[in-house]
């Protein structure tokens, strides 16, 4: 469902401010009909905050951000609540709402109609101005934050929308805005977006381009990795050519913002190294690769010195541990992140995933069977699936095929897409 901020009638505004006042007790809701309930009683809006137990970002958000006093404050009014999209519920929202990426938070009115969205980890201060700023546009009516409803437009793919949006603004208003970088940034955006989007490799060539001037901030990995993606058929030549005109930039960006000074970081650190890294795989730079996996280990062990401190960076130690095929420390890790989050099965299904790839299915088995008991929903599919593989590999290809069967059969009804990918998986094996 791709929307952006529509003009909203005196009728929402008044409803808004009307609200009642937001108190220390305030809680989320247990579910999302409860809080559209809640909301069409008294006129409030609601922050839906769509998220998953896998989500190393949604971490990230909830110890930095939206634990905090802080965030009460700027969340003053709204009906807050919280769905996984690992769920039937969640899983029909993150469909009906278009939902790519998480975390996402989304502002809605008493009606369930979107009004504006959040996407991804951001630090405290800049995610609470935004906020602000898109309460503030919503409450008013008005809709005079320019900037906000463009990245609004871009963060739902609506690019057709976004087009539209700019093509109506006033002449004069374009020029002010062009003088402001954040507003050249995001248009940047929107012409590379376009361009993967046409698939013309000579006008993604031009944005690719065109963002490297512009963009500056923690947006800029996104951008140059979506680029990246969509120029694989270039020429190789002219690809590398942009890589090494792209290196620079990221590099510039990794060391101001993600190593250097925590309140200067890109909050999603894992996507900006991810970025680097891939671009140094295109340019067959092997040894820098290595060696800025082996930073990036370093400075989360510096972050977090020992696991339970900071769910987030022990999720992110995990990823490059793995990335830098540190068995080790790997198997070493694993066992504490059990230990440290016992009620879940996500570090359970990882592990038994980790051994059965690395040929170890019986002890993959075992722990594949304790993330059985904890899993719910979309997940337990996953979870089956690294069960029947550790199945097929000791030999049990009969009770692999009968496990994907019946796990598909119960799924079918609230995950069916995820159902027949589970039941292709019975040709592999």
């Amino acid at each position: 469902m791709k929307k952006a901020l529509p003009a909203k009638t005196a009728l929402l505004a008044a409803l808004f401010l009307a609200s009642p006042a937001f108190t220390e007790n305030t809680a989320w809701e247990t579910g999302f009909k409860r809080a559209l309930a809640q909301a069409r009683s008294d006129g409030r809006l609601i922050f839906l905050d769509l998220s998953a137990s896998w989500c190393y970002s949604c971490y990230y958000m909830h110890q930095r951000v939206l634990d905090k006093a802080s965030f009460r404050e700027a969340a003053a009014g709204l009906v807050l609540v919280k769905e996984d999209v690992d769920k039937k519920e969640g899983r029909g929202l993150k469909k009906k709402y278009g939902i790519s990426y998480l975390p996402t938070y989304l502002i809605l009115d008493h009606a369930g109609r979107e009004l504006g969205r959040l996407v991804g980890e951001r630090p405290e201060k800049e995610f609470l101005e935004r906020l602000k700023r898109l309460l503030a546009a919503t409450r008013s009516v008005l809709l005079t934050q320019e900037a906000d409803l463009l990245q609004n437009y871009l963060q739902t793919n609506d690019l057709a929308g976004a087009s539209a949006f700019v093509s109506r603004l006033p002449q004069e208003k374009i020029a002010l805005l062009n003088n402001l970088a954040n507003w050249q940034a995001l248009t940047a955006r929107l012409e590379l977006k376009k361009a993967i989007q046409n698939r013309r490799s000579n006008e993604i060539s031009q944005a690719f381009r065109l963002i490297l001037e512009k963009e500056a901030g923690c947006e800029l990995a996104y951008d140059l990795d979506g680029a990246r993606k969509a120029l694989l058929d270039l020429a190789l030549r002219e690809r590398l050519a942009l890589w090494q005109k792209a290196r620079p930039a990221l590099e510039r960006l990794i060391e101001k913002k993600v190593f250097i000074g925590k309140e200067l970081r890109c909050a999603d650190f894992r996507s900006s190294i991810q970025a680097l890294l891939n671009l140094y795989q295109d340019l067959g730079l092997t040894a820098e690769q290595n060696r800025l996996v082996l930073r990036t280990i370093k400075t989360l062990r510096e972050d977090a010195p020992r696991v339970g401190l900071d769910r987030n960076r022990d999720d992110d130690l995990r990823f490059f541990l793995e990335l830098a095929k540190d068995d080790p420390r790997v198997r070493e890790l694993y066992p504490q992140l059990i230990k440290q989050y016992p009620a879940e099965y996500v570090y359970y299904h990882r592990f038994a995933r980790y051994l059965q790839e690395h040929q170890e299915p019986a002890r993959a088995l075992e722990l594949a069977k304790k993330a059985r008991e904890l899993c719910y929903g979309a997940n337990c599919l996953a979870v089956a699936r690294v069960q029947a593989k550790a199945l097929a590999m000791l030999g049990l290809k009969k009770e692999a095929a009968d496990l994907l069967k019946r796990t598909a059969r119960e799924n079918k009804k609230q995950f069916p897409e995820d159902a027949d990918a589970l039941l292709s998986l019975e040709k592999e094996l």
